[in-house]
């Protein structure tokens, strides 16, 4: 009982403990890009491309931050692991890019919706079924 107790807490406090850091993320991400960019309305193709690019930074910056600070168990050559990676990398730069270019947008409303672009996306390319 008391081990059930322990695992309760330990994957109560890591889920917290994710949601946090995610928020916190997208939180800096969006002020760091509001910052960062002009805009007017409507975007021009000049302010587009800006947009593009700085998202794309960002997605590399905050990808190989995740890459030095997470430890993965799984095998280097899994294909599992390669498709998790790319569909990872999608999702964070669509999201990036949605933070850069929608104006009146919540952050914490891109965030919720980041895992579902990530679940789309694996379900178009790794046939990954979505859950309900």
């Amino acid at each position: 009982m008391r081990k059930l107790s322990h695992e309760i807490f330990y994957n109560s406090a890591v889920f917290l403990a994710w949601t946090l850091t995610s928020f916190l993320c997208h939180y800096f991400a969006k002020s760091f890009l509001s910052a960062t960019l002009a805009t007017s309305d409507p975007i021009t193709v000049q302010q587009l491309w800006t947009h593009i690019w700085v998202a794309a930074f960002l997605t590399f910056a905050q990808l190989a931050f995740c890459h030095v600070t997470v430890n993965l168990n799984y095998p280097e050559d899994s294909n599992y692991l390669r498709m998790t990676r790319i569909t990872h990398c999608l999702s964070t730069y669509a999201t990036n890019l949605s933070l850069s270019v929608m104006f009146a947008s919540s952050t914490l409303a891109i965030k919720l919706a980041e895992p579902v672009t990530t679940a789309v996306i694996q379900y178009f390319v790794q046939g990954t079924p979505l859950s309900v």
